[in-house]
């Protein structure tokens, strides 16, 4: 008989977080949604005018009760693990509040916002060339348990960051038995979320995120090292909520083939690729768990967690070896299988010879928690991984930060470290911040380096970041296409302004036309028509709307951002310019406050755990 699926019903988790969310004054808002039997929802910060900042969480499940559970459990993951705010923002308000001679301090302080700390009362700011010289001085390999990969690493992240501030934390460090202090933000940089967790118990919480780092470090290796993983039959999991799953989707036209994805090392992990033969679109979908029908439910749940149900890829694709010699098209389609599933996968997964024997799990996995989180560290330790793990836990309910070098970081190699990071390491993106104040000098520098940036990178940057949840910001609307257009027109450069404009005609559907005339508009001024007789040239072809609606916005280069409230730097704001933020400060120092309360000891996890 293996351990129930959870320590307690969905019911009781639910209720445990609602109690806690109350109780530092957190309100969700719950959608949810049913797709052939497949339940998932999506959770949302919806305290008083936040709700349009859609900062939130996603849930599955096989009813409406797990899916529900589990979307409340992701948000505790992410928010005790301090991920779900934007972290530059609580950065530079961290950092105005240590500043005695601000006004917005003073204002701040005045309505009772602290911001204590950013991660732990005991946290430090070093240097990051100092951090690593201190972590170096502990026998850490930060970033990689190959010490030419981690070298590699270690000197980009001099080269760019070596006089940034880093913050130090206390961890655990399983694998030496004692607290030490790493520097978190650069564990971040290498991880991402892969490791963080939350559960019913501090065991339940590290099998959660354990799974994961096994779900992604089967994908990477099953990818990068190109392994054939054994087909499982059916037969394997009769009786089970799996097998009724996997019969409905074949009663409904699926094609489902089980796959063995331990790699040969034990890990407790199962894949399940699936074709829709309506819209010719398939998916590969991987999940862990030490209960091996409940590994194949993650792949089916998972695959069908969006409203639309079942999101796949085109049959039509090649496949990823179809592009052999292009190691960086191999990095970014990892991190977009990682990311969002939208990653194209290799022939060889479907390769009938085998790299190894397939095999269903050792009668010894999914007996009970205590056993299984035994069971993770000897894999892990057999592989000649080291554990560091941080406790979060500012609630009923354990949320962890399990970071293991090597592999909770999801690349494959120092190149594909660097493929992912050098760009925002090399880039000063804070000019987009504070375009307002800026000197023309400034906005003309910043157009020229944005200009010069690969496309690939620059749709990359997530303009919502430097919105600093201002409601009234309208650059969480803007595409960065749209943005480096109007900073080109400012400046004068009519020919990259063109451009842009007809790929945004090209890429946008409800704005296709106001775009199209746009382009036109800025030729004919570039030719040297007036403003008048451009519009009597192009009233001749399009509506005087659309015509008029361009001629108001692009009638003086000057003013191209005279309809556009931008952020402006943090530094130069009052408190009314804050707005929605100010509560956003109330629910973190609601979260420090419950964080200090727990008394939390890093080496302490050693006895929760085992």
């Amino acid at each position: 008989m293996k351990k129930k699926y959870k320590e307690k019903f969905p019911q009781d988790t639910i209720r445990d977080i609602r109690d806690f969310l109350s109780n530092i004054n957190v309100l969700l808002r719950e959608q949810s949604w049913c797709k052939h039997d497949f339940y998932a929802c999506r959770l949302t910060l919806s305290n008083s005018g936040l709700s349009c900042f859609d900062i939130g969480t996603n849930g599955k499940g096989r009813t409406y009760e797990y899916a529900l559970a589990s979307g409340y459990g992701e948000f505790m993951e992410r928010f005790q693990n301090r991920i779900l705010l934007e972290p530059s923002f609580i950065h530079q308000i961290h950092q105005i509040l240590h500043q005695e001679n601000s006004s917005l301090c003073s204002a701040l302080r005045g309505i009772g916002i602290r911001s204590e700390f950013i991660f732990d009362p005991h946290e430090r700011f070093e240097k990051t060339a100092i951090a690593i010289k201190e972590i170096k001085d502990n026998d850490v390999l930060l970033f990689s348990n190959k010490p030419e990969d981690n070298k590699k690493i270690e000197n980009l992240v001099l080269q760019n960051l070596s006089n940034a501030d880093s913050i130090m934390i206390p961890f655990y460090s399983v694998t030496d038995d004692k607290e030490i202090f790493l520097p978190v933000e650069l564990c971040y940089c290498a991880s991402g979320s892969n490791g963080m967790c939350a559960g019913n118990s501090y065991q339940e919480a590290f099998l959660q995120g354990i799974c994961e780092i096994f779900e992604r470090y089967a994908v990477r290796k099953i990818i990068f090292s190109k392994i054939t993983p054994p087909t499982l039959p059916i037969e394997a999991f009769m009786g089970t909520k799996a097998s009724e799953m996997y019969r409905k989707l074949i009663s409904l036209g699926y094609r489902i083939i089980i796959k063995d994805c331990s790699l040969g090392i034990g890990l407790p992990v199962v894949g399940a690729y699936i074709v829709n033969p309506y819209n010719s679109t398939y998916n590969f979908k991987v999940g862990s768990d030490f209960v091996q029908d409940i590994a194949l439910e993650r792949c089916l749940t998972e695959a069908f967690q969006s409203a639309e149900g079942f999101r796949g890829l085109s049959l039509n694709n090649p496949w990823l070896d179809e592009k052999e010699c292009d190691k960086e098209y191999w990095y970014d389609n990892f991190n977009n299988i990682i990311k969002n599933s939208s990653g194209i996968w290799p022939s060889w997964i479907l390769y009938e010879k085998a790299s190894y024997k397939g095999s269903l799990y050792p009668s010894v996995y999914g007996d009970d928690n205590k056993s299984d989180v035994n069971i993770a560290f000897k894999i892990i330790s057999e592989l000649g991984y080291n554990v560091y793990i941080r406790d979060n836990t500012a609630s009923n309910i354990p949320a962890l930060y399990i970071y293991i070098p090597g592999m909770s970081t999801p690349y494959d190699n120092a190149t594909h470290f660097c493929n992912n990071n050098r760009f925002f390491f090399e880039t000063d993106l804070s000019g987009l911040g504070k375009i307002p104040s800026s000197s023309s000098d400034e906005i003309e520098d910043l157009y020229k380096m944005l200009i010069q940036i690969p496309y690939k990178n620059l749709q990359q940057i997530d303009l919502t970041s430097y919105a600093l949840y201002q409601k009234s910001s309208d650059i969480r609307g803007l595409n960065i296409l749209q943005l480096v257009m109007m900073l080109a027109y400012q400046i004068g450069d009519y020919d990259v302004t063109t451009s842009l404009l007809r790929s945004l005609a090209s890429i946008s559907h409800e704005s296709k036309k106001y775009f199209s005339v746009a382009a036109k508009f800025v030729f004919l001024k570039k030719k040297g028509y007036d403003v008048e007789d451009a519009r009597m040239i192009l009233l001749q072809i399009y509506d005087k709307g659309t015509v008029d609606e361009v001629i108001s916005d692009f009638k003086n280069p000057m003013e191209i951002f005279k309809d556009h409230k931008l952020p402006d730097s943090l530094a130069s704001m009052n408190l009314t310019d804050l707005t929605e933020g100010v509560e956003l400060l109330k629910i973190f120092d609601s979260l420090n406050d419950a964080f200090k309360r727990n008394g939390i000891f890093q080496k302490d996890i050693k006895n929760k755990l085992y």
